[in-house]
């Protein structure tokens, strides 16, 4: 494998690559940089890289991103054994997760030819709903290195000042030429699309929620966006498995979701690092508040319960009015549930 950075001392990073295909070798390339307009990206594309990491970047995101290709690269090898479901999730302890990505490349390069020109505001209507790149951009903004004010992050338009367009672009770019991260089982993929809408559906209804109440919508959006990160990667971890040549059952889905997604999601706002208002947020969405006039907490325990059709009854009814919340307007035009939505509130997800 070969690692190349863009700026080498004496010269370009693509004139090396260049060489290297011009052999004819396959073996794996990939591009660290802290530039990536269109013009270069493209040219590299096309000149075969395996894979492009933005700076800045920890190692264990490095070698989480190096072991497909390596493993890739070793297939004339004799396969190793493919481990049993259990072991293999038993493995996952003591790696970093990961979630899937649906970036797509073609739709962040005209970003990157005209950044000087956009700021945080052009590009959180775009990425709003990529729960990944959210994730990531949140991360990189509460690092220790880029942290500056002492005020943690909790929103997408904020990570984005705070990294910079120029930054933010990258990163989307990164995750866009990851192409390890994308899911190829249609059934893994259609339990993905259930997870993302009734995310995306409480996310919807908790900003509305909060912005009728003079609260801070975009901070509600953000854990609504996060709510399934657990099972998203419960879903990402059964991909590789089967990537590995392991065989899957329907059956097995839904046991391992059930299992992992609670533990999953607690793991990845840790290894994220984020802010505990996010994760009180987030875990109000699965578990009841108690004993706090928290509004935003309520908001969100009562957002997951209209997405799912259980805001009726006296407990609900309470917490409405706890919340400041007209019950009439809330109770109204309640939203069909799907099969995915109604079991969605079984993990214990705790700040």
């Amino acid at each position: 494998m070969v690692l190349c950075d863009w700026n080498l001392p004496d010269g370009c990073g693509l004139e090396l690559i260049k060489f290297i295909r011009g052999t004819g070798s396959l073996v794996p390339i990939v591009v660290i940089s802290a530039n990536s307009d269109r013009e270069s990206v493209t040219m590299a594309v096309r000149h075969g890289i395996s894979d492009f990491i933005a700076k800045p970047f920890d190692v264990p995101t490095l070698q989480q991103r190096l072991l497909p290709l390596l493993a890739a690269n070793d297939a004339d090898e004799p396969p190793a054994s493919v481990p049993l479901l259990e072991a293999w999730f038993d493995r996952t302890q003591t790696e970093p997760l990961r979630l899937p990505s649906s970036l797509d490349p073609n739709a962040i390069l005209p970003l990157l030819t005209k950044s000087s020109e956009l700021a945080a505001k052009d590009l959180v209507p775009l990425w709003k709903n990529e729960t990944t790149l959210t994730a990531r951009l949140l991360h990189l903004a509460n690092s220790a290195s880029l942290r500056r004010s002492g005020k943690p992050v909790s929103r997408l338009d904020e990570a984005i000042t705070a990294l910079g367009v120029d930054m933010s672009l990258r990163c989307a770019m990164a995750l866009a030429l990851d192409i390890t991260g994308t899911l190829h089982d249609e059934r893994l993929i259609e339990r993905a699309r259930q997870y993302m809408t009734t995310a995306e559906q409480v996310a919807s209804i908790a900003r509305a929620m909060a912005l009728s109440l003079g609260l801070d919508g975009l901070s509600c959006y953000t854990a609504g966006l996060l709510s399934r990160i657990g099972e998203l990667a419960v879903l990402r971890t059964l991909q590789d498995f089967i990537t590995q040549g392991g065989t899957l059952d329907e059956g097995d889905i839904a046991p391992q979701l059930s299992q992992w997604g609670p533990a999953y999601g607690n793991r990845l706002k840790q290894q994220w690092g984020l802010p505990l208002s996010v994760r009180e947020l987030v875990g109000a969405i699965h578990v009841a508040p108690t004993h706090t006039t928290k509004r935003s907490l309520l908001i969100m325990h009562l957002a997951a319960l209209r997405v799912s059709s259980r805001l009726q009854g006296p407990e609900a009814l309470r917490m409405l009015r706890q919340a400041g919340l007209e019950p009439e307007k809330w109770l109204a035009e309640m939203p069909p549930a799907s099969p995915t939505q109604q079991g969605c509130h079984h993990e214990q997800d705790h700040p």
